[in-house]
């Protein structure tokens, strides 16, 4: 937005919510936030944001996708893991489930339907899987381009580093 606004030749400023926070006085809502954007715009100490290109901000997009496909692949397998410990199957924490689900479903009695389901759950998690590692790739050959991802990982510490020594 703030690029189109620049080809229309304004000069937006943007501000980070951070800085907002301290000037909302009640309940959120639109003219309680454009009020608290007013008041910490005029300060004359008000630090403004660059904003971002627009490779970085789809960089960002790739990333948020990445780790919404990453939380649902934990769901998933936590769904198939509550699913089975409803019937009495006790099945180690994680990606366990998967790898033993075509034992569990010889060996159990479980209802037709629910075992259908399982397998269902079972090819999500193998198609969350998939798109994850394709993400990744992109995100490698990204990477591979960038000059200065590139000074970053030339430095030891990104290779090496051991977390840990490092405390929090």
């Amino acid at each position: 937005m703030v690029r189109k606004l620049e080809e229309l030749g304004h000069f937006p400023k943007l501000i980070s919510p951070q800085f907002i926070r301290p000037f909302v006085k009640s309940n959120k809502n639109d003219f309680v936030d454009a009020e608290a954007i007013c008041e910490a715009a005029s300060r004359p100490s008000m630090r403004f944001v660059r904003p971002r290109m627009e490779s970085q901000q789809a960089m960002r997009a790739l990333h948020r996708v990445r780790k919404s496909l990453v939380q649902d692949k934990v769901k998933t397998i936590n769904q198939m893991h509550a699913f089975l410990l409803e019937f009495g199957i006790s099945v180690p924490r994680g990606a366990t489930v998967i790898s033993r689900l075509s034992t569990i479903l010889e060996d159990s009695s479980l209802p037709q339907y629910l075992s259908q389901l399982l397998l269902k759950l079972q090819q999500h998690y193998h198609y969350l899987v998939e798109q994850i590692k394709e993400l990744e790739s992109q995100l490698k050959r990204k990477l591979d381009e960038d000059e200065v991802g590139q000074c970053l990982l030339s430095h030891s510490l990104c290779r090496n580093a051991n977390c840990k020594y490092y405390f929090n």
